[in-house]
Parts: C-alpha cells; structure tokens; sequence
C-alpha cells in the first residue's frame, strides 16, 4: 500500500507540465491559424486586383474602339461637306464660264459683223486701188505699233516669269506637304510602336498577375495534399509493440527532413528576393527609358512647334504676296477693259469715219464721172471751136487732174484708216486674249489661295489632332508609369510579406525543435523509468526462479510447499495477465471516443484504476486537443510523429502500473 501511495504522489505533477505543453502548442496553432487568414486574405487582394486590371483594359479597349469609330465618322462627315463645297465651287466656276461663253459669243457676233463690213470696205477698196498707185504705210504708225507690241511682249514676259514664281511656290508647297505627312506617318509609327510596347508590357504585368494566381493556387493545393497526407498518415496506426530504438530512429530521420525542409524554404526564399530584386530593377529601368522618352517626346514637340511657327509665318507671307499679285492683277484687268471700252469707241469712230468716207468717196466718184461726162461733152463741143477751145480744155484738164489728185489722197487715207483700223483690231484682239489669259490666271490663283487655305486648315488640324494624341499618350504614360510604381510597391510589401512570413516560419521551426527537444526529454526520461521498471520485474523473476529451485530441492520434503508455491506462481501469472488485459483495455479506451463506455467501464474498476483511467484520461484529452488544432492549421505534417509516441508512452506508463500493482 505504501507504495500505492508513493506512486500517486509522484504522478500528481505530471499533468501540470502537459497542461504548460498544451498551452505553448495552442499558441503556435493559433498563430499558425492567424498566418493561414492573412495569406488567404492576401491571394484574396491580389484577385480583385487582377479582375479591376482586367476591366480596366476590357474599359481602354472599348474607349479606342469608340474613338475609332468617331474618327471614321468625323472622316466621312468631312469627305461630304468638302464634296459639297467642291460641287458648290464647281458649279459657281462653271456658271462663270457660262456668263463668259455667252459674252464672248456676242463679241464674236460683232467681230463677225464688223470683219463682213471690213470685208465689203476691202472689195470696195480693191476696186479703187486698182486703178491707183500703191501708197507707202504710215511708218510712224508702224513703229508706234511695234513700240506697242514691246510693252506687250514685256508684259508677257513678266506674266511668264510669275506663272514660273508660282509653279515653284507651288512645287515648294508640294515638297513641304510631303514633307509634313512624312513626319505625321514616322511620328505614328513611332507612336504605334510605343503603344504596342505598352500594350506587351501590360500583358506582361497581366501574365505575372496570372502567374502569381497560379502560384497562390499551387500554394493551396499543396497545402490541401499536406492535410491529405496528414490525415493519411493519421490514419496510419502503429501498432503498441514497436520499439523505442526504432521510435528515436524515425523521429531523428524527421529532424532530419525537417532541416532539409528548412533548407529548401531558405533557398527559396534566395531565390524569391533575387526574383523580386530583378522585377525592381527592370521595373526602374522602364521608368528611367519612360521618363527619357517622356523627355525627348517633349522636345519633339517644341521642335514641331517652332517648326508649325515657321510654316505658319511662310504660308503668311505667301498668301500675302499672291493677294498683292491678285490686286495687281486686278488693276491691270481693269485698265485692259478701259482700253477695251477705249478701242472698242475708236473702232466704232472708225467704222463711222469709213462710212462717211465712203459715202464721200462715192459721192466724189459720181460727181467726178458726171463731171468727166461734162468735160468730155464740153471737149466734143469746144473742138470744133478752135484754138480757145483748147486753152479750155486744157483748163479743164488742168481741173480734171487736181480733182484726181485730190481723189487719190482721199483713197490713200481712206487705206490707211482700213489698215489703221485692222492693225486696231488686232491689238484688240491680242488686249482680250490677254484679258482672258489674266482672268484665267486670276482663277488659277484664286484656286491656290483656296488650296493653300486648305492645306493651312489641314494643318492646323494635325496640329490638333497631334497635340491630342501626344496628350493622351503622355496621360497613357503617366498612367502606365503610375502603375508600375504600384507594382513596385505591390512587390515591395509582397517582399515585406513573404519575409515575415520566413520568420515566423523560422520561428516557428525554432519552437518546434524546442518542442521535440522537450519530448525527447520527456521520452528519455520514460525510458529510464521502463528500463528501472524491467529491472525490478527481472529481479522478482530471478527471485521466483530462486524460489522455484529451492522448492525443487526440498520437493520430497515440502511438497505441499511446492503446490502453494505453484499455486503462488500461477496466481502472479494470472495477475500478470489481468495486468496486461488491464494495460490492452487502457489503450483501446485511449483510441475511442465514445464518453458512455468510458463512464460505464470506470463503474467496474477499483479506485486504483478510476486514478490510472482519469490520468489516462487528462493525457489523451491534452493530446486530442492538440492534434485537432494541427489538423485545423494545415500547414504541414509536424505532428505526425506525436501520436505514435503518446501510444509508446502510454503502453509504457500502462506497463508500470502493471508491475507496481503487482
């Protein structure tokens, strides 16, 4: 009984120290447990962050799809109206041309008329100068006409060397344009290749979004195949009879795992900060080549602008000077009609002087021929008067020529006047094609200053539509530069996360082998206590198989001695096996989870047993307690190794209650 009593005492304390395990091994679990949220409310972030970028992007390509189809629509919508304006400009033209047809036709009518009138005044006139002598042309006449044929040959020089002004104004003009559309076209390459630079770098950003998704997804399924191979190995039951050799053997091969374990977290952990090191350093060098781009960007523009000035000033100055050329133009047209409406008068002056002249010159004729029927009468008369007859005649003669003479100046003049009147004509006809020649080039002009206008509106449209572009662009950049500064930031706290994640790992670690240290203290010390507990049976075995030999040698002498000690032995046998019955019953209460049988087979034992049973009891309710917050925590299979050591130490507490009861 005293020792009964010593054994109690002795293993009053023992659930104190379990209870102070359980507590520390709570701790880690629920710390554990608090790591485990914060990595699922993690990976939880990181997907909304990835479906508001995708949106974002699904947002950006509806808004350039939007923008495409208002650009086509604002295209087709100018296409129209410059089609409009075209037809409007090419009906007032053709309009024009009409007004000018039909004045021209009636100057040709009179040209007609007057060339038919000329015409008769030439027959008429060739009747006459056949029987008078060719007259020599009014030199002085002549040369003032030739004088006038200089200016206009000038003139037309001038005119020429304008039109070839202008034709190289307009080539100019030309070379510029395309010079301008050269530019537009590079800068839109140049653009568009940004853009599509921009466009892999945000699918670059969307892929290591998905590729860190991905990740996070493998974390959880390998740590879904560590609770699976935790409850697997869980289930695995060891039986009671393995030996503690065998015992320390696997748990030094865990340790051993475990440090391997440890070794891998380090090198990928390495191998992460590398990773994350190089992310940053690209990440920085875009933002440096973004800023300088960003930079030149803006000097491109400074250059287009100065550029634009230059243009604007040139197409200025052009513009200006063609209007002054017009103006002139316009002066020299109106001083061509007032020579028009000058020789058109002279003309008219001169049909009526040709008129009168004729009329005259036939009147002159017909006096003359009655006058000549007179003198021929008088001269048939006056031969038969004799000698004063012929100082008559002579007389008459005399007149007759004066009269001729004076007939042959007035037909010389009427001659000059013709021809007076068709080198007028002439000049007339040269002063309106020159008109219409000005008048065309006048809409020539007029035609350039439009399409000058309207290249200075193009212009100024590019102008437009590339400072929105550019502005855009820089906002995109901004945007995309705003961006990776998040992601740098992201990938900054996700650093910041993963190392308080190795260190509480490592710590972790550290308890853990504080733990095992603890428990292989404890094993050990069990050990010892088996060992002490084995040596004690063997010494009563030794005692009994003494007995036994002594009672074999006095076996004639003390036989009845000899049945009570078999009887003796057989009864240490019995209780050896009700010990052993007792121990296997213990063990397979330990396993069930059922409080009824539990209550029901402490009815049947003694007071000894109900204490063996409830410290049994607290032992495996501390154990329990601890597995269901591993298994709770899913982390790794840490303590996998604990339940075959609680049933060793069981098995080995069972066993020396056993001897001591016996």
């Amino acid at each position: 009984m005293t020792k009964k009593k010593n054994t109690q005492t002795k293993a009053a304390p023992a659930p104190a120290t379990r209870s102070s395990d359980v507590s520390v091994t709570e701790k880690a679990m629920d710390s554990s447990q608090d790591k485990m949220e914060n990595l699922k409310t993690l990976n939880s972030m990181l997907l909304k962050e990835t479906v508001e970028h995708r949106g974002q992007l699904a947002d950006l390509r509806s808004k350039l799809d939007e923008l495409s189809i208002e650009h086509g629509f604002m295209s087709s919508i100018e296409h129209q109206v410059f089609g409009v304006s075209f037809s409007n400009l090419l009906l007032d033209a053709f309009s024009r041309l009409d007004d000018e047809a039909w004045k021209r036709v009636g100057i040709e009518k009179s040209l007609h008329l007057k060339e038919i009138r000329i015409r008769e005044l030439e027959c008429e006139i060739v009747c006459l100068v056949e029987q008078m002598e060719v007259v020599m042309k009014n030199r002085e006449e002549v040369d003032r006409i030739r004088l006038e044929l200089g200016v206009l040959e000038v003139e037309k020089k001038e005119v020429e060397r304008r039109l070839v002004e202008k034709e190289h104004f307009i080539a100019e003009l030309e070379v510029g344009s395309n010079a301008l559309e050269k530019n537009r076209r590079e800068m839109e390459v140049r653009l568009g290749g940004e853009i599509d630079g921009l466009k892999r770098r945000m699918a670059e950003l969307v892929n290591d979004e998905e590729a860190a998704s991905r990740r996070f997804a493998e974390r959880e399924l390998y740590i879904k195949q560590l609770d699976s191979e935790k409850s697997v190995l869980e289930q695995e039951k060891k039986g009671i009879e393995l030996k503690l050799m065998a015992e320390i053997g696997e748990l030094r091969q865990k340790m051993a795992d475990r440090e391997l374990y440890l070794k891998l977290v380090e090198g990928e952990k390495a191998e992460m900060e590398m990773r994350f090191r190089a992310e940053i350093d690209m990440a920085k060098k875009r933002m440096e080549e973004m800023e300088l781009y960003i930079k030149q960007l803006g000097v491109a523009k400074f250059s287009a602008e100065e550029e634009k000035k230059d243009m604007e000033v040139h197409f200025e100055w052009k513009i200006q000077g063609m209007l002054v050329e017009m103006d002139g133009l316009n002066v020299r047209i109106a001083e061509i009609g007032s020579e028009k409406e000058a020789l058109e008068r002279k003309v008219a002056e001169t049909e009526a002087d040709a008129c009168r002249l004729t009329q005259s010159f036939n009147s002159g004729i017909d006096n003359l021929k009655g006058r000549i029927a007179e003198l021929e009468h008088c001269v048939k008369v006056l031969e038969g008067e004799g000698d004063s007859a012929e100082e008559e005649k002579q007389r008459m003669e005399i007149g007759f020529e004066l009269m001729k003479r004076d007939m042959v100046a007035n037909v010389e003049e009427l001659k000059q006047r013709i021809v007076a009147f068709g080198n007028e004509r002439q000049v007339f006809e040269r002063k309106l094609a020159e008109m219409d020649s000005l008048r065309g080039r006048v809409k020539e002009l007029e035609l350039c200053v439009k399409t000058l206008e309207k290249i200075r509106d193009a212009v100024e449209e590019e102008k437009r539509d590339m400072k929105e572009m550019f502005e855009s662009k820089t906002q995109v950049m901004v945007a995309d530069m705003n961006l990776l500064n998040n992601k740098i930031a992201d990938i900054g706290k996700e650093k910041d996360v993963f190392e308080r994640k190795l260190a509480e790992k490592e710590d972790y670690a550290r308890q853990l082998e504080r733990d095992g240290e603890k428990i292989s203290h404890g094993m050990r010390m069990q050990i010892e206590e088996l060992k002490k507990s084995k040596s004690v049976i063997e010494e009563n075995l030794q005692e009994l198989e003494g007995m036994i030999k002594n009672v074999q040698l006095d076996n004639e002498v003390k036989n009845k001695s000899v049945v009570a000690l078999m009887q003796e032995k057989e009864l240490i046998e019995r209780k050896l096996k009700a010990s052993e019955s007792k121990s296997t019953r213990f063990l397979t209460m330990l396993r069930s989870m059922e409080d009824e049988n539990m209550n029901a087979d402490y009815d049947d034992m003694d007071e000894e047993v109900r204490n063996f049973a409830a410290e049994m009891k607290v032992i495996r309710d501390s154990f329990e307690s601890r597995l269901a917050k591993e298994k709770a925590k899913n982390d790794s299979k840490r303590w996998g190794w604990v339940y075959p050591a609680t049933s060793t130490i069981v098995a080995a507490i069972s066993l020396a209650y056993a001897a001591r009861g016996r």
